[in-house]
């Protein structure tokens, strides 16, 4: 085992039990870590997937208005334009839809992360001195500071 030595290169003696406590700290940070960067890859491809599909429904309602707007519909009739503001009505609410489904998709991941911060938070209490001390550097959400 290497000699350890401070800033003025005079030893520092650690004992067993202390190297110990130390690695199983460090091993528990890092499962945190590793939880939390899991976690947020999967709301950022939970994202990606809601934003992609926010994109395509926006891109089909701007494919109405591009209908309705066109020359297809002559200005006298009123049963086509009717018949296309219809769709135009159903196409907004299926994006309404969509997006009342997204925000409440952000909730959930939202509270989750919240609940997982909580719940970290109030573990940290129970442990131990030297693992308080070696797990200040990490912030609550996991992440090293």
């Amino acid at each position: 085992m290497p000699r350890i030595t401070d800033d003025y290169g005079d030893l520092v003696n650690f004992s067993k039990t202390t190297v110990i406590q130390a690695q199983k700290a460090y091993e528990e940070a890092k499962g945190i870590l590793n939880n939390v960067l899991t976690e947020l890859e999967t709301c950022t491809e939970r994202f990606n997937k809601l934003i992609f599909e926010i994109e395509r429904c926006g891109n089909g309602l701007e494919e109405y208005r591009r209908q309705f707007d066109s020359d297809s519909a002559q200005p006298g009739n009123m049963e086509i334009k009717m018949a296309i503001l219809k769709r135009l009505e159903q196409q907004r609410s299926m994006v309404s839809t969509c997006l009342r489904t997204s925000c409440r998709e952000f909730e959930k991941l939202r509270s989750k992360i919240t609940m997982e911060d909580s719940c970290e938070d109030s573990d940290s209490f129970s442990e131990s001195t030297m693992e308080d001390s070696v797990t200040e550097d990490i912030s609550p959400n996991g992440i090293t500071r």
